[in-house]
């Protein structure tokens, strides 16, 4: 542990009625872009006014979470630099709208000026 880098772990908590909206897309009924442009904007932002940060942001999920992670990587690639998503439910992100921001994501990557990490983990 003495050589991993300092960070912050943000953490937030969905509660099993609410989980299922804050997980998908505003699209298809969810709230999932507002939270993803809640982190990228309004968090990010505070975070800085506090912190000295590196420009390195990961998202890590479990279940409905992980698509959610995975999702916002696709979407957000600009910003997030990786996903670890645990027991990745429905990964294929269960509908045509999901598959096709991941297609985008996974066909512009090779043109990116960084490296972008997707770690998948089904248990």
């Amino acid at each position: 542990m003495e050589n991993m880098p300092e960070c912050i772990v943000v953490g937030i908590t969905f509660n099993q009625r609410n989980r299922n909206l804050w997980t998908s897309p505003n699209k298809n009924g969810g709230k999932t872009d507002d939270l993803i442009d809640f982190i990228t904007n309004e968090l990010d932002s505070l975070l800085k006014s506090r912190y000295r940060l590196a420009n390195f942001n990961l998202l890590i999920g479990h279940s409905r979470t992980a698509i959610l992670s995975a999702y916002a990587l696709s979407k957000r690639y600009d910003y997030f630099n990786g996903s670890i998503a645990c027991s990745a439910a429905y990964f294929e992100f269960g509908d045509e709208y999901q598959k096709k921001i991941r297609d985008q994501f996974t066909d512009s990557i090779s043109f990116a000026s960084h490296k972008y990490f997707l770690l998948l983990f089904k248990g």
